[in-house]
């Protein structure tokens, strides 16, 4: 049914804080998001998501923002089956630019937000390496160290940083998946002081609903993808899943695995595999001590708090536990489960926030036909953003902005927004675009100075291909890969994980 004429709708619907640091974890995230992103784009596009990574000091409860993302888009199939192939047509709008993970595949404001972490986390390494980055604690203008230098040539969180994960709307996938649990609404804790989060143990979830959906992995939906089916999961005699029928029970703009309408897995499995493996990545984690971990995550729109709890962590229960066999012992101890590395299952706490990101009002709702979804997200531009940017930009193409990159979701490359504004005018014209300093290939780059100052002038190849980068991770971080490899072909949920490189192999043995 569509809303009919006169119709409007709230622009954030009033809702209850967890605590005074989920508000602070807030506010201080849109601050930088309208300090870095374009007044004119946050006037026109007032409907979007932004999600930021922000560092707490316990020492003084200071809070920094060190990664923001905005956005809602993703590349299509096809544009990502030709990069993934490696063909040579990959990046032909890029002069000189073919090689794998030029483009930013997703553009989804979680995705963002992590990759713009992983680029001001390796730049801040890298200054370390340089003693080019002095922590000043007593200026609020200036950027403060969240890493510390081991004498192993290993990098650490300081002493009393903590990572705290912030999203305007509850992730795309299973956090939005409203059913199978008891909902309650979130209430506010007075007894936790400004600089205090909630301890709670998680409740284990309950999985009675495992072949309705309870727990599935839920891919972004490409509706220009055709349908295939393929990898049911079947009852024991042979019935198909009810859960694999069909998606018309998934939440709007994602679809199951099974039907391959999509590559990208949804944001709620991507910060459920986050929990599992760290923030950092696999290149990152070989020169890291231990995982970066969050230890919260703060949600704005569309919250509930059980619900988020099951998707964002609590499915993947049983990773990074090695269980045994129990049996008896003279002195009654259990030695069901031991840890088996430095990667296991961490359960942030999951809060609310009152802080609106869109404060202006009311939006006109007549003879709108969404289902179950109120919001129109039909802006193509993306946004991203650390704290460094200004000095990477410096270093990489000689300019001093310190705005945030803006990507075109169409190509996945960076794009300058107001020649974007003038070109939507011309039809027909060309637009110019760049690598993004938060794509893939960037990334990787980046990575390799790191590798070369560590290896002593040493230098490491930089991948091209898919197949290429998958080997240079399994050579530099293998425990990470070991996790990796144990959580996405051995976890009872997360075995369902579309794999680019297990995939691309199989279509050239058909080949």
């Amino acid at each position: 049914p569509r809303h009919v004429p006169g119709s409007v709708r709230h622009a954030e619907k009033r809702r209850p804080s967890t605590c005074r640091f989920a508000d602070a974890i807030a506010t201080v995230s849109v601050d930088a998001y309208r300090a870095c992103v374009s007044e004119s784009f946050r006037e026109r596009q007032k409907q979007t998501c932004m999600a930021t990574i922000v560092a707490h000091f316990a020492s003084d409860g200071h809070l920094q923002v060190m990664g923001l993302g905005v956005g809602t888009k993703f590349l299509t199939e096809s544009i990502l089956r030709e990069e993934e192939r490696g063909d040579g047509r990959v990046g032909r709008s890029l002069e000189g630019v073919s090689e794998y993970g030029s483009r930013v595949r997703d553009c989804h404001a979680e995705v963002l937000a992590r990759r713009a972490f992983r680029r001001q986390i390796s730049l801040e390494m890298k200054m370390l390496q340089d003693d080019k980055l002095v922590e000043q604690p007593n200026l609020e203008s200036m950027y403060r160290p969240i890493l510390r230098l081991g004498a192993d040539s290993s990098f650490k969180l300081v002493d009393g940083v903590t990572l705290h994960f912030y999203s305007s709307s509850a992730p795309c996938g299973n956090a939005v998946l409203k059913k199978f649990a008891k909902m309650e609404k979130e209430t506010f804790n007075g007894d936790l002081g400004v600089n205090e989060w909630p301890m709670t143990k998680h409740e284990p979830v309950q999985a009675h609903s495992i072949r309705l959906g309870q727990l599935s992995l839920l891919v972004k939906k490409d509706s220009t993808a055709e349908k295939v089916i393929t990898n049911m999961n079947t009852e024991a005699k042979g019935k198909v899943w009810p859960a694999n029928q069909n998606d018309d029970w998934c939440p709007p703009g994602t679809s199951i695995v099974a039907f391959r309408q999509g590559s990208l897995h949804s944001c709620s499995d991507k910060v459920c595999r986050w929990n599992c493996l760290g923030l950092q990545g696999s290149l990152l984690a070989s020169v890291l001590e231990i995982p970066l971990y969050m230890s919260s995550i703060t949600v704005g729109r569309k919250l509930t708090g059980c619900i988020c709890r099951r998707a964002l962590c609590c499915r993947a229960d049983g990773f990074g536990q090695v269980r045994k066999r129990k049996h008896s012992s003279r002195d009654g101890s259990d030695n069901s489960s031991a840890p088996s590395s430095k990667y296991s299952l961490q359960h942030p706490a999951v809060m609310g926030t009152g802080v609106y990101m869109d404060d202006t009002g009311t939006i006109d709702m007549s003879n709108a036909h969404e289902r179950d979804q109120d919001v129109r997200f039909d802006c193509s531009l993306a946004w991203v953003w650390w704290p460094l940017i200004g000095c990477d930009r410096r270093s990489v193409a000689g300019e001093t902005s310190v705005d945030a990159e803006c990507i075109d979701c169409h190509t996945g490359f960076a794009c300058d927004y107001d020649e974007k504004q003038q070109h939507e005018t011309e039809k027909g014209s060309k637009r110019k675009s760049n690598v993004s300093l938060v794509s893939s290939s960037s990334l990787v780059q980046l990575f390799a100075l790191l590798m070369h100052k560590k290896c002593d002038g040493v230098a490491a190849s930089i991948p091209t291909t898919l197949k290429q980068l998958r080997a240079l991770k399994r050579n530099v971080s293998q425990e990470y890969e070991a996790a990796k490899d144990n959580l996405l072909s051995k976890h009872r949920v997360f075995r369902q994980w579309r794999r680019r490189e297990y995939e691309l192999s199989q279509e050239i043995k058909e080949i």
